[in-house]
């Protein structure tokens, strides 16, 4: 009925009313004609009116739920629903309306019940086997939801809808050419489908006809050109297709219809990071992130950005790119109420602080083929333990905690380094652990062996395990702070148990001369106190960034000092936890020593945290060295002091061949002169 009758009959019912007040079928008709006219609210007191009059009106209750519904109030809607079904156990309109409410609610079980009750009164509804169609899909019970869409197809083979919400339950069987010949159909009866042109559009992309699935989204364009989602699916097509400039016009469409589209902010991050805007995308991903804290692709591709060469060089020196808004780690780190009362100037620097710390982390990053960690045969007999005895779970390599270190100056020497005293009892009290393991380029280290992995006390005697890169991460990969969420695990993606963590050089400090040495590979290159290099005759590449890691830690310095506030400063130690635990004396330099490290909160929400059995210390899993198909352990290097050398080879190939292992590992006894 068009407007000009819908009004006409509004009118009659008017009349009705005036001439009995009481009459509550007229109020009823005219709730109906506002709802139809679009005037919800005066819909919604028309058919109160009828209700007041005549309360056993189970259709008024079920219309008056339709507008509910319409207005968003579902709660209201629901209610409406029940008391209209309360009145007749047999209204299938009220079932299904119902059925509708409780999909919205995330409330798929009770929606299906609904469905069928609405079955057992009308079997010869097209719209309740569709919309049941839809709850069994969503179910994840998909040849089910076939057979729903398939009656109603039976009842009434013209129903578009139809075949577009079957196209969408043969897609997700994959089964695609069915799914097209569906959308097909859809589109015979209805060329005006938006919705069939975009699915079939997917399918397209799908079956590798690029161009057809681009045709079909701007045949849908044409329809409907305020339609996000199928300007979002077209920037996707037309990425696929390397036009990164019309791609980028699509997702600036879709903002432009909906700013708080996430997705759209994320893939236009991507798409900006290739066309090298780099601090655009940053911005981007920052701001999807603000909308939407779980977008876990936002998130990824933040984190590839940030350990991204690119990215760093790109980065001017004066930039005052926002890295701390929208982190998880800054935001626990730095939080809300630790920064409340901070003056703008001690903000601004304590930003500009972590800006400078992931700076300096992308620049302590270790990329190298191999490393060695020192322990006792002991322990590698533990990580060897076989499947039955560890309740069909590798033992992994663990990370214990920094607070049990035997260098009384853990974590106190960056102080001095920022111009502080270096004194152990200046340990920042902090609501995290901080757990390690350490690992060192000096790989068959006469040194190390005389220090690390000692059996019974004595020297020499312990292991040298041999690790290829794949044991850490890529820079990018994740993220270069590990902080374990007070309210549990981050993602079933990415877990601190399982995940991997970055690796990093750690810096030498001199705290009376204030030199900085820094001990990539078997060299040793060293800063002056105003961190300038001193020894030149270095490779280019490795001169460049001994320089950048001085330019980061001078401003770091300079940002520190320029904080006025004494808590304000203690807050940036706390939230430059990384790095100091990245800075030691130079007393252990020889040790050439890297870390991978990995912050949780002292409470009882994370499981991953526990006491290590026998030590005064807490520890977290990491990697066994044998993880489903990736093996990580290339050679192991016996100290030269160690006795039943062949029977420790015999007993580790065998235990490794039960773990799993294909790869040929390496043993040897090393043969450094150790008396």
């Amino acid at each position: 009925m068009d407007e000009e009758k819908l009004k006409e009959e509004l009118e009659k019912w008017e009349q009705e009313i005036a001439l009995d007040p009481e009459n509550a079928e007229a109020y009823f008709k005219r709730g109906n004609i506002f709802a139809d006219l679009g005037l919800n609210e005066e819909a919604l007191d028309s058919y109160k009116k009828a209700l007041k009059i005549n309360p056993k009106n189970d259709a008024a209750y079920c219309n008056r739920g339709i507008v509910l519904k319409k207005l968003g109030r579902l709660g209201e809607a629901l209610d409406s629903y029940d008391k209209a079904l309360k009145i007749n156990p047999k209204n299938d309109v009220a079932y299904c309306n119902r059925g509708i409410v409780l999909k919205k609610l995330g409330r798929l079980d009770e929606a299906l019940d609904s469905y069928d009750k609405a079955l057992e009164t009308n079997l010869n509804s097209c719209d309740i086997y569709n919309n049941r169609g839809e709850i069994l899909r969503d179910l994840g019970r998909l040849k089910e939801a076939l057979d729903s869409c398939d009656k109603a197809l039976k009842i009434n083979p013209n129903n578009d809808a139809i075949y577009n919400n079957r196209g969408i339950v043969l897609i997700a069987l994959g089964r695609l050419k069915e799914a097209l010949d569906s959308y097909n159909k859809a589109l015979e009866i209805n060329p005006n489908n938006e919705k069939s042109y975009y699915n079939r559009g997917i399918i397209l992309s799908d079956l590798g006809f690029t161009e057809e699935a681009l045709d079909n989204c701007n045949k849908a364009l044409e329809i409907n050109p305020n339609n996000e989602s199928i300007h979002f699916i077209r920037g996707m097509f037309l990425f696929d297709q390397g036009r990164l400039k019309e791609a980028l016009d699509s997702y600036n469409h879709v903002l432009k219809l909906n700013h708080n589209h996430d997705d759209a902010l994320t893939n236009k991050g991507y798409l900006l990071s290739e066309l090298k805007k780099i601090e655009e995308a940053l911005v981007c991903y920052i701001q999807a992130l603000q909308i939407n804290p779980n977008n876990e692709i936002a998130k990824r591709n933040r984190r590839s950005l940030l350990g991204s060469q690119k990215f760093w060089d790109s980065l001017p020196d004066n930039s005052r790119v926002e890295l701390w808004s929208g982190d998880d780690d800054f935001n626990t780190l730095a939080s809300k109420k630790k920064l409340q009362g901070c003056s703008e100037k001690d903000l601004q620097c304590i930003h500009c602080l972590w800006t400078e710390q992931y700076r300096l982390l992308y620049l302590l990053r270790a990329d190298l083929d191999m490393v060695g960690h020192y322990t006792s045969s002991t322990v590698f007999e533990t990580l060897l333990q076989e499947r039955k005895e560890t309740n069909d779970q590798t033992t992994p390599l663990l990370l214990c905690s920094l607070a049990a270190a035997n260098d009384p100056t853990e974590g106190t020497v960056f102080h001095s380094l920022l111009g502080q005293c270096c004194q152990p009892a200046q340990r920042i009290h902090s609501h995290l652990s901080v757990l390690q393991a350490s690992f060192s380029s000096a790989i068959d280290s006469l040194n190390q062996f005389r220090l690390y992995g000692k059996k019974d006390g004595e020297e020499g005697t312990g292991l040298c395990l041999v690790f290829d890169r794949s044991f850490f991460a890529k820079p990018g990969e994740t993220s270069m702070i590990a902080v374990q969420r007070e309210n549990g695990l981050d993602s079933t993606e990415e877990t601190v148990m399982c995940r991997k963590l970055p690796l990093y050089w750690v810096l030498y400090y001199d705290c009376s001369s204030n030199h900085l040495y820094y001990t990539p590979s078997c060299s040793d290159y060293h800063l002056d106190k105003d961190f300038n290099l001193l020894k030149t005759s270095v490779k280019r590449s490795t001169r460049k960034r001994f320089q950048e890691i001085g330019k980061s830690l001078g401003k770091i310095r300079k940002y520190f000092q320029c904080i006025e506030s004494e808590d304000a400063q203690k807050t940036a130690l706390e939230m430059l936890i990384y790095l100091r635990h990245l800075v030691k004396d130079a007393a252990f330099r020889d040790e050439k020593e890297l870390r991978i490290l990995s912050l949780h909160p002292y409470n009882d929400h994370d499981p991953s945290l526990k006491v290590l059995p026998g030590k005064n210390c807490l520890s977290v899993d990491y990697l066994p060295v044998i993880d489903g198909e990736e093996e990580y352990l290339e050679k192991v290097i016996a100290g030269p002091k160690l006795r039943d050398f062949a029977n420790l080879v015999d007993v580790a190939k065998f235990r490794l061949h039960h773990l799993g292992g294909k790869k040929e590992v390496e043993f040897c006894q090393s043969q450094a002169p150790l008396n």
